[in-house]
């Protein structure tokens, strides 16, 4: 893991954006407001296309019956039950059961038998179904006090940027012990609920919440020698970006946009320019066809400069730089995204 410290709709919205001093706030008010609420079913296009509808259907299964405290779930082969068990999928996917299950029951069996998986809990399972509310509750409020319907999907990506930036901490202490007999995993889920993580679990966490609102995001890794570190890809209108939320974790009171919305030239320039890079959850040899390319250099501009203010009628990024204000038009990326549960 790598940690870096930075040197320096239906109805009528009326957005007001007041400037006083070095301080923007958005003030809206409206008739109807209208949010995401939970999605168990968090969904990547890339990643579908990459593993396919019979894996994605199964674990689908899998998360239904898990927020409904069931034993088991319908699912076509071992193969495809023990890729829904793995605790990356899961952690990703469906954070909540991260670390809560396994493969096997309490006489080393693997469990999965004539199109059923079962489901071994590791925790009582009154007490991972109270997780489980919890876990969507605190998902229903992060969204609802950050993101609306009617926000295009870069303004998503930086509204959930921005409460990365100014909410959640590196964990340190995990960072330390990480390649010791003492490391621990904590996974997106502990990094919801406890505001901190490495950056293996801001990033896991930073792509859920974006696909929980319709964005097309996942994780990517980078290693080189002796180091390693994870970030997010997204998908804008059909191209592709690079953010990283944890390097982008404020350390001064500013969200330093400097890590949002990079391409593959960017992302691999200073520290970086000796990683090999690749789609973290890609691990099976499958979807190779898909694209993963990150070449657009549009938001070049931005990246000097610190998160100042949005004005959203405008489709205005006011940002700073060195005390300067500056005004960046996003007004031709990102569009509404209206769809956001795979059905089938």
């Amino acid at each position: 893991m790598k940690s870096k410290s930075k040197i320096l709709s239906k109805f009528l919205l009326i957005s007001l954006v007041i400037f006083c001093g070095f301080s923007w706030t958005t003030i809206t008010a409206h008739a109807e407001e209208e949010y995401y609420s939970f999605n168990p079913h968090a969904y990547s296009s890339k990643l579908y296309a990459t593993y396919g509808e019979e894996r994605w259907k199964a674990f689908y299964n899998l998360c239904d019956a898990l927020r409904a405290g069931e034993d088991t779930f319908e699912c076509p082969s071992a193969d495809v039950y023990g890729w829904c068990m793995s605790n990356l999928i899961i952690t990703n996917f469906f954070p909540v059961a991260g670390n809560n299950l396994y493969y096997i029951n309490q006489y080393g069996e693997y469990t999965y038998s004539d199109g059923v998986g079962y489901i071994n809990y590791a925790i009582p399972k009154e007490e991972f179904l109270q997780r489980e509310r919890d876990f969507e509750n605190t998902v229903n409020q992060i969204l609802r006090e950050n993101v609306r319907t009617d926000y295009t999907d870069f303004e998503k990506c930086l509204a959930l940027y921005n409460y990365i930036s100014k909410n959640y901490t590196y964990d340190y202490e995990q960072l330390a012990v990480l390649n010791t007999e003492n490391a621990y995993y904590w996974g997106s889920y502990d990094c919801l609920m406890t505001k901190k993580g490495v950056c293996e679990d801001i990033s896991a966490l930073y792509n859920f919440l974006l696909m929980e609102c319709g964005v097309d995001a996942l994780q990517y890794m980078g290693a080189s020698t002796g180091t390693g570190h994870s970030w997010s890809y997204v998908t804008i209108d059909g191209v592709g970006y690079h953010i990283d939320p944890t390097w982008g974790l404020s350390d001064d009171g500013g969200t330093d946009l400097a890590y949002f919305m990079m391409s593959t030239e960017e992302r691999l320039s200073g520290s970086m320019s000796d990683y090999n890079i690749r789609p973290y959850l890609n691990m099976l040899d499958v979807g190779q066809g898909v694209d993963f390319s990150a070449n657009d250099n549009r938001y070049a501009p931005i990246h000097q400069g610190y998160f100042a203010g949005l004005d959203r009628e405008r489709k205005i990024l006011i940002y700073d730089i060195n005390g300067e204000r500056r005004e960046f038009n996003y007004s031709n990326f990102g569009t509404v995204t209206s769809e956001v549960n795979i059905q089938f």
